[in-house]
């Protein structure tokens, strides 16, 4: 007798258990499923990152950087190079003086919003490594490396960092060299929305077949890289950022019988 009542005691509270149980799974999986909607009918959602880590402050990395952050994309210089940051500091533009592979970094290089790399230092065996380093954090697709030599004398640059698999930054013909000397030679990056009636044919009839195409900004302003990779062609409503020669000057430079750089579908690139 005394048997059975013990049973049907721990048989009511197991019972009250499982209830609460059932009341606790019910809660965590209610809370999970309405969560994400309600954060992001309020807005308060966190938005993927999508500005832009930048390795070098060379004047080419400072140009792209301000071009960038003119655009309102959020950019941080990271160089161990001081001319170069303090440089970029007064232009204005967020820093991070030091390594950005250390141990150093790692404690005190703020990446919170950061979502792609662009390794843009004029070491070129540090490149290749950068981005090694992080697209464990971004992401394969969202780490470019730009060529410090001509692709021509890059043989062993592009032998070392094949299981790499970089992208190679605004194509695999542009190198350091080549985006310095125009910019040198009076060119800049000029950003403009296009329009159904000002598209990328007029953008290049007004600006040169030789303009280079450097980056995409879309209807949701994200960011895309243009390159030999890229995917995605300019769009009505969209702002192309490209490196454009001076006013009068147009097709003069001496590749200038090249096709601008528009996004195609080549695999994966070396260096």
């Amino acid at each position: 007798m005394l048997l059975t009542a013990h049973t049907q005691s721990t048989r009511q509270k197991l019972g009250v258990d499982l209830n609460r149980l059932e009341l606790i799974i019910g809660t965590v999986v209610l809370k999970n499923v309405t969560a994400w909607p309600l954060a992001k009918w309020l807005k308060v959602v966190e938005p993927e990152p999508d500005d832009v880590l930048i390795l070098g402050s060379d004047d080419v990395a400072r140009a792209v950087g301000k071009a960038l952050a003119d655009q309102k994309v959020r950019v941080v210089l990271a160089d161990d190079d001081w001319e170069g940051v303090s440089e970029a500091r007064m232009a204005d533009l967020n820093t991070f003086y030091g390594n950005a592979t250390s141990h150093f970094a790692e404690l005190n290089l703020d990446l919170s919003g950061l979502g792609q790399l662009l390794a843009m230092s004029t070491e070129r065996e540090f490149n290749p490594l950068a981005c090694l380093h992080y697209r464990r954090k971004f992401g394969q697709d969202q780490v470019f490396h730009r060529h410090v030599l001509a692709r021509a004398k890059a043989t062993d640059q592009r032998k070392f960092v094949k299981s790499l698999r970089a992208r190679a930054l605004f194509g695999n013909d542009v190198s350091h060299a080549r985006l310095q000397s125009r910019l040198q030679a009076g060119w800049s990056i000029k950003a403009t929305e296009l329009t159904k009636r000002f598209g990328w044919l007029q953008f290049l009839a007004q600006h040169g077949t030789a303009s280079l195409l450097l980056f995409l900004i879309d209807l949701a302003g994200c960011l895309h890289v243009a390159g030999a990779q890229c995917k995605t062609e300019p769009h009505t409503g969209w702002a192309v950022m490209a490196l454009v020669p001076p006013e009068g000057t147009a097709d003069s430079h001496p590749d200038a019988d090249q096709p601008a750089t528009v996004c195609g579908t080549e695999p994966l690139s070396a260096i």
